[in-house]
């Protein structure tokens, strides 16, 4: 995150925006669009591309779709496995070298067989909540987030400086024991229906005041510390 200085709503207030965005366009200047083929420090797949086709806004929402590398005009089924895939010529920059995560070979791996987006806001809070609305996709080798870092790696790269995962689903796979250690809207003894966060989009809420910590999902409260 690229702010200048994070942003501390006064207690008194609770009603302070610091950030908002309902993608009637897309407005880039908001994000730091990442463009990398790193793997995340897990081997994924995926090459994060700003491309139009991963990433674009349609009537009101924002799209982060996977594409097939084979799809894109640049490269076919034989460069995967010994072609060279240059992000830096590709799409002008690169925001993560490790792990030849700017320039790929293949030959002894594949290129990356995926392309998808990830983006990060530039504004920046101290304490207060957060609100998502989202759709997940329901689909192989899909695995989704919406997560906050911090802006400044005070105690080094990730994990050490800290982490909020807000949502992580796996699109081909749900267990309803997952993720939460307390109440769930899923449960056998829950008087909210059971049902997978496929169906429709849903409210993803996350809530930082120093001493606590909560969230909730569709307005149900799933943990807090």
């Amino acid at each position: 995150m690229y702010t200048s200085g994070a942003i501390v709503p006064p207690k008194t207030i609770r009603s302070v925006t610091a950030f908002r965005d309902d993608f009637n366009s897309w407005n880039a200047n908001n994000y730091q669009v990442a463009c990398t083929a790193w793997g995340g420090g897990n081997n994924e797949l995926q090459v994060y591309t700003p491309g139009q086709a991963n990433l674009f806004t349609k009537n009101g929402h924002l799209y982060i779709k996977p594409t097939l590398t084979v799809n894109h005009p640049d490269f076919d089924e034989g460069k995967l496995y010994h072609g060279q895939m240059d992000l830096n010529g590709l799409w002008g920059y690169c925001t993560q070298a490790s792990n030849s995560g700017c320039n790929k070979h293949g030959g002894q791996d594949i290129l990356p067989p995926v392309m998808s987006g990830y983006i990060t806001t530039k504004a920046a809070i101290k304490y207060g909540r957060i609100n998502v609305r989202a759709k997940l996709p329901k689909a192989d080798w899909t695995w989704p987030a919406i997560w906050t870092l911090p802006r400044d790696k005070k105690y080094g790269g990730w994990p050490q400086s800290g982490a909020m995962d807000i949502m992580e689903s796996r699109g081909n796979w749900f267990k309803k024991d997952y993720q939460y250690a307390y109440q769930r809207p899923w449960t056998d003894s829950s008087r909210q229906p059971k049902r997978d966060f496929w169906e429709h989009r849903n409210q993803w809420q996350s809530s930082w005041q120093g001493d606590n910590a909560a969230m909730v999902v569709d307005y149900v409260e799933m943990i807090q510390y």
